[in-house]
């Protein structure tokens, strides 16, 4: 069986590369995997500015040397199984690489499958769970944009909560247009117990603005002159160290903790220098949500969990525009123009590899 995949080099993001690979059969105790369709936004660009730093996602699915392969997350098809327990046929939604095809090893658990494989074994649990998918359904492209993202929105917003218990009266949120932090906005909307900041671009602001979901909205050229209310948290998704220390400078002693959740900027580095007021604190939604469930008992959360996502998924059909790409040569101009960040925030690419 004949496939391609995507491959980036590593040190130069926007050097992209589709490559036939001969699709590997499966052995015992594992399946072959066609891909149908995944999602593919800034999460997936964090994922190959994190490459190989605090986590290393290019160990996740390895490549010839110097070139990575960015994991996605999608709906994939069994198209050969030598699993007892996984038919052929059945769908499944979980991380994969950009490409047709992935062949791996599957342990069946409660909450689908999980690949034990030990090259992936430093991945949390959370990267290495497949869930059933069922029939295709209609909202699949929604579902495959929300589902990566959509749990950090859900976690973070129970973890202001906390901070507003203790005192915090003001959230701030960077790349107030990116998936995760409409996310956070639109649950924290019913909150009432905290004055929600959204900066953005100013291209982005008409679109941030319209959607109605934060308090104030600020271009980041006018952060400066923005009054803010402390004790104040940062929630940063843009990496950016100049605009962290922006903040951080700004707010001083009045901001209670600072978050860092994504790198959508071009010019995100993981490890910020040090900067007045709290060290900034990656935002690690896997260990949280295990935490989370190791308090409360996976079916109660996950129940929680899935209404608040279909609500979300619900309300992105207003305003996020599905634009399909067809194979992976677009996927690969897709990816250029998100790592250059000229991602619209309005618009959902959904990629068939095939």
């Amino acid at each position: 069986m004949d496939g391609y995949g995507l491959l980036v080099r590593k040190d130069d993001l926007s050097a992209t590369e589709v490559v036939p690979e001969a699709v590997r059969p499966p052995g015992d105790g594992e399946v072959t995997l066609e891909v149908e369709r995944f999602a593919l936004g800034q999460i997936n660009v964090t994922y190959a500015r994190l490459g190989d730093a605090l986590l290393p996602f290019w160990n996740a699915f390895p490549a010839p040397a110097g070139r990575g392969r960015v994991p996605v997350w999608g709906f994939a098809r069994v198209v050969a199984s030598r699993h007892p327990s996984i038919a052929e046929g059945s769908r499944w939604f979980g991380f994969l690489p950009i490409g047709t095809h992935h062949t791996l090893a599957v342990e069946p658990s409660g909450a689908g499958f999980v690949d034990p494989a030990p090259e992936r074994a430093f991945l949390h649990p959370w990267y290495r769970t497949y869930q059933p998918a069922g029939a295709p359904s209609p909202a699949d492209d929604l579902v495959a944009v929300a589902r990566p993202v959509f749990p950090a929105s859900y976690l973070l917003d129970e973890f202001l909560g906390e901070h507003a218990a203790a005192g915090a009266r003001t959230v701030v949120i960077t790349s107030a247009s990116s998936r995760t932090a409409l996310g956070l906005a639109e649950l924290l909307e019913h909150r009432g117990d905290l004055t929600v900041v959204g900066v953005t671009s100013r291209r982005n602001w008409d679109f941030v603005a319209g959607r109605g979901i934060y308090d104030v909205v600020a271009s980041y050229d006018d952060l400066a002159r923005l009054p803010i209310t402390t004790p104040a948290v940062l929630v940063d998704f843009t990496g950016d160290p100049k605009l962290l220390r922006e903040i951080h400078e700004k707010l001083g002693d009045g901001l209670q903790h600072s978050a860092l959740v994504g790198y959508t900027s071009p010019d995100a580095v993981v490890r910020p220098d040090p900067m007045p007021g709290p060290e900034p604190r990656i935002f690690f939604t896997p260990a949280i949500e295990s935490e989370t469930i190791a308090r409360e008992g996976a079916e109660s959360f996950y129940a929680r969990y899935h209404a608040a996502e279909a609500r979300f998924v619900a309300r992105a059909a207003s305003w996020c525009a599905v634009r399909p790409v067809e194979g992976l040569a677009d996927a690969a101009d897709v990816f250029r123009a998100l790592v250059a960040g000229d991602q619209r925030p309005a618009e959902c690419h959904i990629v068939s590899p095939q």
